[in-house]
């Protein structure tokens, strides 16, 4: 079963395929669909260009069935840390339809399937006719050109639930500035599964379109997963606010929603949503609850979405947060086009199964529940999650019988939470809706107002019973002043500190960096240089204010000549330390990359939070005299201390670390400096054969020395090592060496060797490969072939196939599959490419729309690379 479409229980998991293979087209034989011929056509939204839209595009020539990379193509380039070593037009380059009458799929297919290019759509419509699977590839992309997404939408052929991409591997993803649009119809809806171990990237995507029922061809918006526990996704600015048809949940009668996300349970890095907005869903518009990796949105609009806004609660026991976010649920002023009724609309429901529930911090939030049923909460908490952190929150809850927070001790299923602890910190909680803790799990509020309400919570004397404000919900995620994205830059960066530097009527030169990105927001003459993330500029008056917003980390002012006064966030730092309190005249920042880091830190004095810089400490950090246990994922953590820096280390995940303004490497840092280290990684093998291979590795850094001998050791699993050649490097970068006489269907070992001119020596991790097995004339078997119809009873037909084949000589080659009616048509044909392996299988789902009532039969076909092939067929009534 595949994971972007989950099974319709409560408890939705996905069945992994241990090698899954690559999908290389799936479309109807001959072109033929399920309409009449003269409605195939006219069934696909179109759109004639007017004389805007030829100013837009161009003088672009579509070039039919063009697939080479021709015309101007362009250098290398990244986006958002994913380096691409090409980009192509997909007009002028590609040949791809910008008016949507020729589909876009085998240059799309053929050109991503290589990896490390980026394909950009000028302002169009672009066709596609089936799903696009074009492998694993690293660092891919595609990215509209259009001022705004819908310059550049997606579409296939009206009424029909498809995906237009899916990928299940490759680090390096991005899709960007585009609209998947399947508003010419009811039926159907689009979504794109985007799977991968590392640097995942869905930036500005929006979905237009009436949301179906999942027996009216609905799919997932978007399936996106970080599988490699140090991975990270980032999906920023999707939207998906168009109306629903809104049913029961499908454990009752089989027919559901889809919802706008699903991560399931192959997600074990982080994932980041940011300025997303997801309204008038039928079911949970992020269901993110049930996995190992942890889960994070920061200012984002959830309004009227049933069932809830957001699934959280797993993580594998780390930390998911919840930031600057809003939710409402004012179900009679949801959109007017929705179909059915609201049943139980939450805006968080905290609960998870069969992972180790993570720490949920919900920060800086709004919750406002002003009308909808009953059934609704703002907060729901289950037994299985916890501990739960709500801080500097509101929530309202105007409607009696919908509560601000329930909470639970028994879990609905799994084991209960081992922290079932609530803590509410400076939050307010009004309106008629209880904030309601059941069943004796601590929960404790400290600070804030709350006058709505409560039982099972232990409130505090400085909780303030009257004057609670009551939530804004006016939320955009639009751009706003603290957020800068244009068309050439390679990220979208929210510039959340303010650095001022104040003129003392001395002519002053001043130099200073960031680890992120700084802007102006003052005048600044021709003499001042400002980079993307430095400054070298003058400041002479007397109380003259140079201003600038920046994000992430800020290196010690220097004064080249003259002096200043230089503040951070409205406090006045010495530009030296940075440091704001002259009894604390040290600072370390340690800043969030996006992976979950555990540091611990010693001084010989005291330590204090910093008031100016990064998020202040929370429960999770601890603090004794001299020394800090600190968390940090996405934000920034930043003290001030007395004495001096002893120690530092990660004891999980790693991050950068500045001290008093220079950058430190904890892991050489020695009490008063940091030494370079002799760095070298062994990287993946590349180009493997049955007798030879390339070996890869990296040397990050010499070590201070001035010159390095690079090597390879490699060796069958368990036995000698043998030794390369050597290669001498003088400056830090990658290196290869090919390896021949290598026995074939055989487990080596392999790793990197450097020997620096100054003596020090360094190998790196030890690596595998297995060489490519000779081919031999044994075929290839079918092992199973399982068909279901699911649509019985119903005017569409709806075929699964489960099937499994293996080859013992490991040489498969391709699979192809077809699906014929009564009437020896073709209706439906799918085909499989490998590149010699042993095993594979597939579970898919064929809808055939008004094809019921027809007997179809199945038909698999098996061939390996020496040309031997098998087939075989079943047959299935609808």
């Amino acid at each position: 079963m595949d994971d972007t479409n989950p099974p319709k229980k409560e408890d939705p998991t996905a069945t992994k395929h241990a090698n899954e293979p690559r999908e290389r087209e799936s479309t109807p034989a001959n072109g033929e669909t399920d309409e009449p011929a003269a409605n195939a056509v006219d069934g696909r939204r179109k759109r004639n260009l007017n004389r805007r839209d030829y100013l837009r595009l161009g003088v672009a020539t579509v070039a039919a069935s063009s697939t080479g990379i021709i015309g101007s193509a362009a250098a290398a380039t990244e986006r958002y840390g994913i380096q691409f070593n090409r980009v192509v037009n997909a007009v002028d380059d590609l040949g791809m339809d910008p008016n949507g009458n020729t589909a876009i799929d085998s240059a799309l297919n053929n050109t991503l399937s290589d990896g490390n290019v980026l394909i950009e759509f000028p302002a169009g419509d672009y066709y596609f006719s089936s799903t696009n699977t074009f492998g694993s590839p690293d660092n891919w992309g595609i990215r509209g050109l259009g001022s705004t997404p819908s310059d550049v939408r997606f579409f296939t052929d009206a009424g029909e639930g498809k995906f237009f991409l899916k990928t299940n591997g490759g680090s390096g993803q991005l899709v960007e500035n585009v609209t998947l649009d399947y508003s010419s119809a009811k039926d159907g809806s689009l979504g794109m599964a985007i799977r991968g171990p590392d640097a995942i990237r869905v930036q500005d995507v929006h979905y237009v379109g009436f949301n179906p029922t999942d027996g009216n061809g609905a799919v997932n918006n978007l399936v996106p997963m970080a599988t490699d526990p140090n991975g990270s996704a980032v999906i920023d600015g999707v939207k998906r606010t168009g109306p629903t048809d809104i049913v029961s949940h499908g454990h009752l009668d089989g027919n559901s929603n889809e919802g706008p996300v699903w991560l399931g349970e192959r997600h074990e890095g982080s994932i980041l949503f940011r300025n997303c907005h997801f309204e008038n869903t039928g079911t949970n518009a992020v269901y993110a609850s049930r996995t190992p990796g942890t889960v994070h949105y920061d200012n984002c609009l959830f309004k009227n979405n049933n069932q809830t806004s957001i699934r959280i609660g797993g993580g594998g026991g780390d930390r998911n947060t919840i930031r600057d976010c809003t939710f409402l649920i004012d179900t009679a002023n949801a959109d007017p086009d929705n179909g059915g009724e609201f049943i139980n609309p939450h805006g968080v429901i905290c609960e998870t199964n069969r992972v180790t529930p993570g720490p949920i911090l919900i920060e800086n939030c709004e919750f406002m529940y002003k009308t909808g049923p009953d059934r609704g909460r703002c907060i729901f908490v289950d037994g299985n999650a916890g501990p739960i952190e709500v801080r500097n929150s509101r929530v309202r809850s105007e409607v009696s019988s919908a509560n601000a927070v329930y909470a639970r001790t028994d879990p609905r299923w799994s084991d209960p939470a081992p922290d079932q602890s609530i803590d509410i910190i400076n939050s307010q909680f009004s309106g008629a809706g209880e904030l309601e803790v059941v069943g004796g799990r601590s929960a404790i509020m400290d600070g804030g107002c709350l006058s709505s309400p409560v039982s099972g919570v232990d409130i505090y004397d400085n909780v303030s019973r009257d004057a609670c404000t009551i939530p804004d919900t006016s939320a955009s995620t639009e751009s706003t002043d603290d957020s800068t994205t244009t068309e050439d830059s390679t990220t979208t960066t929210t510039l959340d500190n303010q650095i001022t530097v104040t003129g003392t009527g001395t002519k002053t030169n001043y130099r200073y960096a960031v680890s992120g990105t700084v802007e102006p927001t003052s005048d600044i003459e021709g003499w001042d240089d400002v980079s993307e993330s430095s400054v070298d500029a003058w400041v002479t008056s007397d109380g003259t204010n140079d201003t600038y917003t920046y994000s992430k980390a800020l290196t010690s002012v220097e004064f080249v000549e003259g002096e200043a006064e230089v503040s951070v966030n409205g406090v006045q730092v010495d530009p030296t330390t940075l440091s704001a309190d002259s009894a604390y005249p040290n600072t370390l920042q340690i800043v969030g990359n996006g992976t979950t880091t555990n540091y611990v830190a010693s001084v010989s004095g005291e330590i204090t939070d910093h008031p100016a810089f990064g998020t202040p400490l929370s429960n999770y950090d601890t603090v004794d005299g001299g020394a800090i246990d600190g968390w940090i994922t996405n934000e920034m953590d930043g003290i001030q201390f007395s004495g001096q820096l002893e120690s530092i280390e990660f004891v999980e995940g790693g991050t950068t670390v500045y001290l008093n303004g220079s950058e430190i490497d904890p892991a050489n840092y020695n009490g008063t400096t940091t030494e370079p280290a002799l760095t070298v990684t062994t990287d993946t093998v590349s180009d493997v054969k049955s007798t030879s291979a390339t070996l890869n590795g990296t040397l990050s850094d010499l070590g201070g020395a001035s010159s390095a001998d690079v090597a390879f050791e490699y060796r069958p699993a368990g036995g000698s090592w043998t030794a390369t050649a050597t290669q001498t490097l003088s400056s830090s970068g990658s290196f290869s060496q090919s390896v021949s006489g290598l026995s074939g269907s055989t487990d080596y070992e392999y790793r990197a060797a450097v020997a620096a001119s100054d003596g020090d020596t360094m190998t790196g991790g030890t690596k595998t490969f297995t060489s490519g097995q000779a081919t031999t004339d044994s075929p290839p078997n079918i092992d199973r072939l399982n068909v279901f119809e699911a649509g019985r009873n119903n005017p569409h037909a709806r075929i699964t196939v489960n099937w499994y084949v293996s080859d013992m000589d490991g040489d498969l080659d391709t699979v192809s599959l077809k699906i014929t009616d009564d009437t020896g048509s073709v209706v439906r044909s799918t085909s499989w490419t490998f590149n010699g392996t042993s095993t594979a299988s597939d579970t898919d789902e064929y809808r055939i729309r008004k094809g019921g009532g027809v007997d179809y039969t199945v038909s698999i076909a098996v061939t390996d690379s020496a040309g031997n092939s098998v087939t075989d067929q079943t047959v299935v009534s609808s």
